[in-house]
């Protein structure tokens, strides 16, 4: 019979002590064996599930969706964005007429004509 160090049998033994049948088979088995032992075919986990790669249909309508949600929300803020930088540009072409008019008031001491005088071609 196999047993502990203590001559205690394992818990596995202890079970399989009780039925007479298997007294005489595991005489014959040392404890490696049975410690190291797989257990049958129908009690192996049998994996039958594959990993798929890819989207569902609903998980690329969700993407679609928040895409449409995002794009929504960004576009309106760059059209006030382009409109705030086309005001930006003029306030700032104004001020340059506007030193350049003071300019010539400085140099000239008068101000700029408002209609530019052509002299006629001959």
């Amino acid at each position: 019979m196999v047993t502990d160090k203590d001559d205690e049998p394992t818990p596995l033994l202890r079970i399989a002590l009780g039925c007479s049948m298997l007294r005489t088979a595991l005489a014959r088995l040392s404890k490696r064996d049975l410690d190291c032992a797989q257990p049958p075919l129908r009690m192996q986990r049998i994996h039958t599930h594959h990993t798929r790669s890819g989207l569902t249909m609903v998980e690329l309508l969700l993407l679609i969706v928040c895409v449409s949600v995002l794009a929504i929300a960004i576009f309106p803020k760059e059209r006030i964005n382009r409109e705030l930088a086309r005001r930006l540009s003029a306030k700032g072409m104004t001020n340059q007429v506007m030193v350049a008019v003071h300019a010539f008031h400085e140099d000239y001491g008068e101000w700029p004509p408002l209609q530019s005088r052509r002299v006629p071609s001959e």
